[in-house]
């Protein structure tokens, strides 16, 4: 994670420090143009309705694991479990997700713009060839150092 984080902040940070202000996404778009890989889209959340009480799942604290299916079987179900990868799901139906909310549960609709599109890639070096070359590199070494010890020429 730190490695999508770190180019985005000291973009932004170098943008501020060279006199520009950020107060719209089109500012963050704008700091971060041309940094190599890198999308940039804005989420604005709806925000119109009023805050609704919700219960809690009983133990949601001893989970760890969440998935929640949107097809087969369990969809609209959600799915928790302490460890992933290990043990059963434990389910929790849509009607027992309804009776924790007072209100009606409905899908959020947030706005979203239009995401950049990278002008470059990112380049990645591919560490097997690396470490394959390497590999050659140190046993050609080796040998070199083998017959130089053992193999000295006798005068």
């Amino acid at each position: 994670m730190s490695l999508i984080i770190n180019p985005l902040f000291y973009r932004i940070k170098r943008y501020v420090r060279l006199g520009c202000d950020v107060i719209e996404g089109k500012d963050i778009e704008e700091s971060v143009k041309g940094l190599r890989g890198t999308s940039i889209s804005q989420i604005e959340p709806n925000r119109d309705k009023k805050k609704a009480k919700f219960n809690t799942l009983t133990g949601i604290s001893n989970w760890f694991e969440f998935q929640f299916p949107t097809d087969g079987e369990h969809s609209g179900y959600i799915q928790a479990r302490a460890l992933p990868h290990i043990g059963v799901w434990k389910r929790f139906a849509p009607a027992q997700i309804r009776k924790l909310s007072k209100t009606e549960i409905n899908i959020p609709t947030p706005i979203i713009s239009t995401p950049t599109i990278p002008q470059t890639s990112w380049t990645t070096p591919m560490p097997h060839i690396i470490g394959y070359f390497l590999s050659l590199m140190m046993i050609s070494k080796i040998k070199e150092l083998f017959v130089k010890l053992f193999f000295l020429p006798l005068s």
